[in-house]
C-alpha cells in the first residue's frame, strides 16, 4: 500500500508518495498541486519553479547526496473557477518559437495533470465520501444556482466531527463565507440543518462579520485623508487574512511558534489569499505554507 506522508520540503505545495513498483522496487513520487481559484496561462512556469525546488531541497539532504536518479513528480492543477481552464498543460507552449528553427530538443518540457471543476460532473469528484463532499461544495460556490450549493453543504454536513474532520469543518465554511456575502451568507445559514454544524457555521459566520466591522472602523477613521484611508484599509485586511489562515492551519494541522511568526510577517495579500485556498484541498501543511513566498 502507498504511503502519504509531509515530503519535509514546507515551502513548497507537494505530498510525498512512498509506494513500490511491481516489481517491488521502492519508489518515492512527489505530488505537487498548484490550487487557482481562476483559470492562469502562468501557471505551467510556476510548477516548473516548485518542482526545481523540491528536487533542490531532497538533493541537499545528507542521505540523497549521492543520488543517481531524481524522484519523480507529478504536478497537478486543481482548479475552481467557474470558467473552464483554456490554457496550455505543457510548458513548452510558453516558450516562444523561433521560426526557422527547431528547439523542441533543447526546450525543457513537461505536461500537468488538470482537476477542473467546471466540466467535473458531481459523480466523478472521487469515491471518498470527504473527497466527495469538499469537492462538491467547492465546485458549486462560484458557480450554478444557489439550490446546489446549499444540497453540497448538507452532505458535507453528514461528515463526522471526528477532530480532524472539524477543522476541515472550520476551513471550508469559512472559504464558503469568504466567497458569500450578505444574504446568500443569511441563506445558507437559514437552510443548513440544526446541530452542531449549523452552530460551528453561525459562529465562524459571526466572527467574519465582526472583523469586516473592524475593518471598517480602521477605514473610516482616516476618512479624508486619501493616503490613510488606503493605508487602513489595506492592513486591516492583511491582517484579516493572516488571523483567518493562522487559525485555519492551527486547525487543521497545527503551527509552531516559527510558522506563526512566517504568516504574520506576510504582507503580501495575494499570497496570503492562495494560502487560504489551498486549506481545503491540501493534504500537509507544506502545501498552505508554501504559498508564502
Amino acid at each position: 500500500m502507498p504511503e502519504l506522508r509531509g515530503s519535509g520540503c514546507p515551502s513548497q505545495s507537494d505530498l510525498l508518495i512512498e509506494t513500490s513498483t511491481r516489481e517491488r522496487q521502492s519508489l518515492l513520487i512527489y505530488i505537487l498541486v498548484e490550487h487557482k481559484s481562476a483559470p492562469d496561462r502562468k501557471t505551467l512556469y510556476q510548477l516548473l519553479r516548485y518542482m526545481v525546488a523540491i528536487w533542490d531541497g531532497w538533493t541537499s539532504r545528507e542521505e540523497n547526496r549521492g543520488w543517481r536518479y531524481l524522484p519523480p513528480i507529478i504536478p497537478v492543477v486543481f482548479s475552481n473557477s467557474p470558467r473552464e481552464w483554456s490554457y496550455p498543460l505543457e510548458f513548452a507552449a510558453l516558450v516562444q518559437k523561433a521560426k526557422g528553427l527547431d528547439l523542441r530538443s533543447t526546450t525543457p518540457n513537461f505536461s500537468a495533470v488538470l482537476l477542473d471543476l467546471a466540466v467535473k460532473e458531481e459523480g466523478e469528484l472521487g469515491q471518498a465520501k470527504a473527497v466527495n463532499a469538499v469537492l462538491r461544495v467547492m465546485k458549486h460556490l462560484q458557480a450554478g444556482p444557489f439550490t446546489e450549493l446549499l444540497s453540497a453543504l448538507a452532505a458535507f454536513a453528514e461528515l463526522r466531527p471526528s477532530e480532524r474532520e472539524g477543522g476541515l469543518w472550520e476551513a471550508v465554511l469559512t472559504y464558503v463565507f469568504q466567497g458569500r456575502q450578505g444574504e446568500s451568507v443569511r441563506g445558507i445559514l437559514e437552510a443548513l440543518p440544526s446541530g452542531e454544524f449549523r452552530r460551528k457555521a453561525m459562529t465562524i459566520a459571526e466572527r467574519l462579520e465582526k472583523k469586516g466591522r473592524r475593518e471598517g472602523l480602521v477605514e473610516g477613521r482616516v476618512q479624508g485623508r486619501a493616503e490613510g484611508r488606503t493605508e487602513g484599509r489595506t492592513e486591516g485586511r492583511i491582517e484579516s487574512k493572516q488571523e483567518v489562515l493562522g487559525r485555519l492551519v492551527e486547525r487543521k494541522f497545527g503551527l509552531t511558534d516559527a510558522e506563526r511568526k512566517a504568516i504574520r510577517a506576510n504582507r503580501n495579500p495575494e499570497e496570503l489569499d492562495a494560502a487560504i485556498d489551498a486549506v481545503v484541498p491540501s493534504k500537509s501543511k507544506g502545501e498552505v505554507l508554501g504559498h508564502l513566498r
